[in-house]
Order: structure tokens, then C-alpha cells, then sequence
């Protein structure tokens, strides 16, 4: 089964080299490896041509991993001044073979996108299949949210199917969304939202879970319960603006 269902994370401006950027990354990785949903292992796709299967496990190969970047990055420019964030990748499961499996076999994807200077820099872990054995529910999702938070504390993260935050979001668009499972950088209580399935209080902010079960965004009942949770979470101030978040101070006092 294919599922929908991205994990975003909001930084401050993070300035870090590139290879500095690879080494964060992959502590990154190696944290979620120890999660339910992401204990496949990691490997980054080096395609140097059309077809190329090549592929380099960031764990056992950082400075591999660290050299590929800087390679792609110079592929990308073709001598032209950098203009944008740095972007990094790893999908997973890892192969077991000596081929990387093609993009629609991943199980799930992350990249990191960071630069001083281009505003915020973000995280986006993407899942494309439950876990084999475990399946997927807001637990285990909120699990991957905590290893994030300890990793780098973030502005806000989020964790909806991508067509929920297409399709449905129900504030104005330069206003962030929680969906399903997210953190915010404040600490809630339950009286505050009836709406959350779940509270728990971690990292001097707060883990909510709207609803227990993956949905999908053509769940009418499930994005309308969303959807609820998301017009109580701006009610209290505690979903940020874009403007609030390229400032980047938002709930980072917390």
C-alpha cells in the first residue's frame, strides 16, 4: 500500500558548510534509524548519468556522502553563483544489494535544506509505505517528531498527507498547518483542545496527535476532524505565519 504522508520541520537560519551540513544530516539519519517507521537504514542515489544505479550509505560513509553533494552541487550550478539553499537527501530502506532500488521501492525520504541568508531552512521526511511489520499510526509518527525536536529544536512541525495541506487546509495560506501529528513550541493543556486525540508535553513545547489512525485527504470525516484541530491550534496563537517564522525567533525562548 502507498501512502501520503509528509513530516515537515521549520528551522531559523542555520549556517553550516556543506560538509558540515552532511555531517548534521546524518547524526539526523542515524537518530531516526532507531525509529519504528525508519529502521531500513538510509542510502543517497549518486547518479552521475541517466541510469546510473550508484548509491552511498551516509552512515557508514559520511565523507563519501559529503563529496557527492559537493559534486551534484557543482553539476547543478555549471559554474554559476549559488543562489539558493543547499539541499541533501536520503531515502530508505537501504538496498541490500549493489543496486539502488528505483524511487517508487522507497519506503520514505528526507531532505534538508538549509543556507544563512535564504530565510528559513526546513527538514521534509516524506513517507510513501507503512512499516512491513509495524504499519503506521500517529504514535510512531510522533516517535520520528521526537528524534527530529532532540536533533535540531525546530519553529513548528507537521505531519499530514501532502493533499490535506493542498487541498484542505482551512486557514489562510501564509499560516502553518498541524494536520494529523505535530509540535508545537509551546507547552497546551488538555482543557485548552479538545480537539487532540493526544497531548504530551516534550522538548518545552507540546506533541499533539489529532486522531490515532493514518487517513487519508479523501477521509471526509478525518479532514473535517483535522481540520478542527487546526482552527483550534490558531485560536490559541500557536501556529505561526510566514512572516513569524523567516523572523526566526518563533517559540525558540521556549
Amino acid at each position: 500500500m502507498r501512502i501520503d504522508l509528509t513530516v515537515a520541520a521549520i528551522y531559523p537560519e542555520i549556517d553550516l558548510s556543506l560538509e558540515g551540513g552532511v555531517t548534521a544530516f546524518t547524526s539526523l539519519l542515524d537518530a531516526l534509524s532507531h525509529s519504528k517507521l525508519c529502521d531500513g537504514g538510509w542510502f543517497t542515489a549518486t547518479p552521475s548519468e541517466e541510469g546510473d544505479a550508484s548509491f552511498i550509505d551516509p552512515l557508514q560513509d559520511a565523507p563519501a556522502a559529503a563529496k557527492w553533494f559537493a559534486k551534484r552541487e557543482e553539476m547543478i550550478l555549471d559554474g554559476r553563483p549559488r543562489v539558493g539553499p543547499r539541499n541533501i537527501y536520503a531515502a530508505g530502506p537501504r538496498p541490500q544489494g549493489p543496486s539502488a532500488p528505483p524511487p517508487e521501492a522507497d519506503r520514505y525520504k528526507a531532505e534538508f535544506s538549509w543556507d544563512s541568508g535564504w530565510g528559513t531552512s526546513g527538514l521534509a521526511l516524506e513517507f510513501y509505505a507503512p512499516h512491513p511489520n509495524y504499519g503506521i499510526d500517529a504514535a510512531m509518527v510522533l516517535e520520528v517528531i521526537d528524534k527530529i525536536i532532540a536533533w535540531r529544536r525546530p519553529q513548528h512541525v507537521a505531519a499530514r498527507p501532502a493533499a490535506y495541506h493542498r487541498d484542505h487546509h482551512p486557514l489562510d495560506r501564509q499560516r502553518e498547518q498541524l494536520g494529523w501529528v505535530g509540535w508545537v513550541p509551546f507547552e497546551i493543556g488538555v482543557e485548552d483542545i479538545p480537539e487532540a486525540a493526544t497531548l504530551q508535553l516534550m522538548h518545552g513545547g507540546t506533541g499533539v496527535i489529532g486522531q490515532h489512525a493514518f487517513w487519508r485527504a479523501d477521509d471526509a470525516t478525518a479532514v473535517a476532524n483535522a481540520q478542527a484541530l487546526d482552527l483550534r491550534l490558531n485560536s490559541l496563537g500557536v501556529l505561526p505565519t510566514s512572516v513569524e517564522l523567516t523572523r526566526g525567533d518563533w517559540g525558540q525562548g521556549g
